[in-house]
């Protein structure tokens, strides 16, 4: 009996052995990946894609005064920078096999969404270059070729070239007399993101077309409205949904850090991302989540190499 009850206390010795020796079990959720030795930060996660060298960053200068006329050659290669982001927002359709059904909603998809830039996509494009380009951005605005916009709900301002917005206001309010006229308020207040009922009076704009066409939106204050844009909601919910994706196969490697080709390979072969994403370029949302803090990106001897800052989503 008391060997009966010393075997009873210690357990099976075939069971004890099933645990100890089943090393799969114990490490089938352990993360993979590498730590990589960092070489410098000094990339650019714009470089490999065409058209980057066209921008002439090394002709930037970094001394000049908002009010020197060198100044304007900034201000052009900062306009050429913002022409860029925007072309490349999107991969070729032709890309991925898609369905000529699938490809056409795609497109139209696309052609719905307003030609923005983030503002701190601008600071990956010229990192370490925050003040540079904020004050740049404000005089672009000044002049009237540009228009910031602010995400009611997010951190987050966008730029909209004065072109495209005006080519958008035309197309959704459907009406000449508005179209012309809110331009000409957006005009006279280059800075201006929240419109009260009297400023929109005074142009003799009614709100209502504009919140119905996607321009404005109620603001917390009573009789003032925020400055917005036609789907430009969906489009952030499309960009913050990429950027999730990215941030979680980064998430998953061990030191939550990856080289940019597995990242690619992970984030481009997976054909349901391309779909649920519209083909938006990888290199494009990374520089939302680089110029946000998110991800840091450095050069490692075995290639670039992105990392995960800790900051979260």
């Amino acid at each position: 009996m008391a060997i009966e009850s010393l075997i009873n206390k210690l357990g099976s010795p075939k069971k004890a052995n099933r645990t100890s020796s089943s090393p799969r079990r114990q490490t089938q959720n352990v993360p993979i990946g590498e730590q990589y030795h960092i070489i410098d930060y000094s990339v650019n996660i714009f470089s490999p894609i065409p058209g980057f060298e066209s921008l002439n960053l090394d002709d930037l200068d970094l001394e000049s005064n908002l009010e020197d006329d060198d100044d304007d050659r900034n201000m052009e290669i900062l306009m050429g920078c913002i022409k860029f982001v925007i072309r490349i927002k999107f991969d070729f359709l032709s890309k991925s096999k898609l369905s000529s059904k699938t490809k056409a909603k795609l497109s139209a998809l696309r052609s719905s969404y307003p030609n923005v830039v983030a503002l701190n996509q601008l600071y990956t494009v010229l990192p370490n270059m925050e003040t540079f380009v904020d004050s740049r951005v404000e005089k672009l605005a000044i002049m009237g070729r540009l228009k910031l916009i602010s995400h009611p709900q997010e951190n987050v301002r966008y730029i909209i070239l004065t072109e495209d917005l005006k080519e958008l206001i035309e197309q959704h309010t459907k009406s000449d007399q508005i179209s012309s006229r809110f331009m000409s308020l957006l005009h006279n207040y280059p800075n201006v993101e929240a419109i009260p009922a009297t400023l929109l009076s005074r142009h003799g704009l009614n709100p209502r077309p504009l919140i119905d066409s996607g321009f404005l939106t109620f603001s917390s204050m009573n009789e003032w409205f925020t400055l917005t844009l036609p789907n430009l909601g969906p489009f952030w919910r499309l960009v913050k949904g990429s950027n999730m994706a990215i941030y979680k196969i980064i998430k998953t490697t061990k030191f939550e850090q990856i080289l940019e080709d597995d990242l690619r390979m992970k984030y481009e072969a997976n054909q349901s991302n391309f779909v649920k994403y519209n083909g938006l370029n990888m290199i494009w949302s990374l520089s939302v989540m680089t110029g946000r803090g998110i991800v840091e990106c450095f050069n490692s001897p075995t290639g670039r190499v992105y990392k995960l800052t800790g900051k979260k989503m």
